[in-house]
């Protein structure tokens, strides 16, 4: 088990291993506890804690962000990166966000699920996962005016691109890959 933890974290994902090793270590202490034993020890126990050091992201300072959505204004997810640069989201909560989620008339955005790629090993497809947001995460934000022009620009969009590709499947998401 070790080798494995070591190959994960050599892999570059110390952070990824280190949880591993914490769940298994839970999931085996409850196996030894249970009446009877499922397990008659913890393996888990006899390997190192993966160590790692967190690294901060770089972040755009004003100027950089100014720039970037200048760029991507007329990109067909400009919409989506205002969104998530002007209220921090996270990529999961914004590829998330369905129509419903907009109050236009309010002007508020509600945050209420994340949805993430997930492809897991021995799958030859992926699939995409619709979870909750993270723990404290479900939150109601103000919609500026320039995330309420990007979203109507966005939403005209959306429909003359339905019109004209006869085909084009809605999947209820607003930004759609």
């Amino acid at each position: 088990m070790q080798r494995l933890l070591n190959e994960i974290k050599a892999s570059g994902h110390a952070r990824s291993a280190a949880l591993l090793r914490s769940v298994l270590r839970a999931s085996f202490n409850k196996a030894t506890r249970m009446k009877p034993p499922r397990m008659p020890f913890n393996p888990v126990l006899g390997t190192d804690p993966v160590t790692y050091t967190c690294v901060e992201t770089a972040t755009f300072n004003m100027e950089q962000g100014m720039r970037f959505l200048q760029a991507a204004e007329n990109d067909r997810l400009g919409a989506m990166f205002t969104i998530m640069l002007s209220l921090g989201l996270r990529e999961g909560e914004g590829t998330g966000l369905k129509a419903e989620d907009l109050d236009l008339e309010k002007r508020i955005v509600h945050v209420r699920r994340s949805l993430q790629w997930l492809k897991l090993p021995g799958e030859k497809e992926g699939r995409w996962t619709e979870r909750p947001p993270k723990a404290k995460s479900k939150r109601d934000l103000p919609m500026t005016e320039t995330i309420y022009r990007a979203i109507v620009r966005h939403m005209a969009r959306r429909e003359a691109e339905a019109v004209k590709t006869k085909g084009w499947k809605d999947s209820g998401y607003l930004f759609t890959a």
